[in-house]
């Protein structure tokens, strides 16, 4: 299997050993199996058809894999030689924008929240700290990205959920101390 949500951790692991050739490989096959909507399932064949899941229907869904591959890409990116990562860039912008709209689709206005999803075991429904998190972490990846491409608006906008987003968790979610 590959279980997209360990897409960042993954891409990390590579580039500290120098393995960016693979990386982008691992990033390709990424961009072929994303749904038109901008998700990844939680879990795929590495021939790319889907896995067994079963947070797959809407209100159910895993976001945390949507957000830890828009970290990966931003870091495989910025990690390349200006030249490369131009052209690299202009294959995965598709990407990255479908992503971060579709993390901002399931934002909940009223709480700042992910809307309710399944937890990372598949045992709870919910708005967890880790899928808000990666929400978090993904659209600032995606902000960082379209700055890089000029698009300053989208930018401004990913910022702006992603701060609204890590307000309403140190609201609902830390009470102070450890």
């Amino acid at each position: 299997y590959c279980w997209p949500r360990y897409a960042a951790e993954v891409v990390l692991a590579l580039e500290a050993v120098g393995l960016r050739a693979i990386c982008l490989r691992f990033l390709e096959w990424a961009r072929h199996v994303q749904a038109d909507n901008g998700f990844w399932e939680q879990r795929y064949w590495l021939n790319g058809e889907r896995g067994p899941a079963w947070c797959t229907i809407e209100g159910h869904f895993q976001l945390d894999q949507v957000g830890s591959m828009l970290l990966a890409i931003e870091r495989v990116m910025t990690a390349l030689p200006e030249a490369p990562r131009a052209e690299t860039m202009r294959r995965f912008w598709p990407v990255v924008e479908k992503g971060a709209q579709f993390l901002e689709a399931h934002l909940d206005e009223e709480t700042g929240l992910a809307q309710p999803g399944c937890d990372l075991w598949e045992t709870f429904r919910g708005s967890f700290t880790y899928t808000n998190a990666s929400l978090w972490a993904g659209l600032r990846a995606a902000a960082n990205l379209a700055r890089g491409e000029g698009e300053n608006a989208l930018a401004q906008r990913w910022e702006a959920s992603a701060a609204m987003i890590k307000a309403a968790v140190l609201k609902r979610f830390w009470t102070g101390s450890f």
